[in-house]
């Protein structure tokens, strides 16, 4: 019996394009009666803390290579594409120009050990919008770089850093820096609760 996540896996994986961060349902790659593109999300040191390792395979501890490695030798999955998200609320888009220079070379150590021609980068999210997190003591407007600011960054290493004539898409989830303020929750509070450390809980018909 299939499992019930099974089929909507193998569509996805049938469309070409999909970014791959683990191994556990590699059997079903068996299955198909094609070769598949995929990404490979990795997770990296781009100066900032804490450091997301949790999703993705580390490039510096060399595992991002391994799983390369592995993809190149099952040979029914193509590596084209890699996919690296760095975080949340980054406030720094010097980030992001350490992001690109090692994701571009890690496409580059690909093409000359394994043949793997990188078509895509995927920088994920973590562009700031100008909505106030929690834990955040300045206004938005004295702390939150502009979004043209992440986009320089961004184009100003890849293109440093890219060889002559290359050109790959570029990917951006920029979720947060679009919607954040483009609309409002509206709820009612039903009750205040004081807690034992003198804060206090709202209890709330939303969310």
């Amino acid at each position: 019996m299939s499992e019930p996540y099974e089929k909507p896996y193998l569509r996805k994986l049938q469309t070409g394009m999909m970014n791959k961060f683990g191994f556990r349902r590699e059997n079903y790659v068996r299955r198909l009666d094609r070769r598949i593109h995929v990404g490979l999300r990795i997770n990296l040191d781009a100066g900032i803390a804490p450091q997301w390792s949790r999703f993705g395979f580390n490039l510096e501890s060399g595992q991002a290579h391994g799983a390369a490695r592995r993809i190149a030798a099952g040979g029914r999955l193509v590596l084209n594409g890699l996919h690296c998200h760095i975080g949340t609320y980054i406030l720094d888009p010097k980030a992001y120009a350490v992001l690109a220079q090692k994701m571009v070379a890690f496409a580059y150590s690909l093409k000359d050990d394994l043949d793997c021609d990188i078509e895509y980068f995927d920088v994920g999210g973590g562009f700031p919008s100008r909505a106030r997190l929690k834990g955040t003591y300045l206004p938005a407007e004295a702390c939150v770089p502009a979004l043209e600011d992440y986009a320089e960054a961004l184009c100003d290493s890849f293109l440093r850093h890219l060889r002559p004539g290359d050109f790959p898409r570029l990917i951006l989830e920029t979720g947060r820096a679009i919607v954040d303020e483009a609309g409002y929750l509206i709820t009612t509070v039903h009750a205040v609760k004081r807690l034992p450390h003198s804060g206090r809980a709202y209890v709330l018909d939303a969310g």
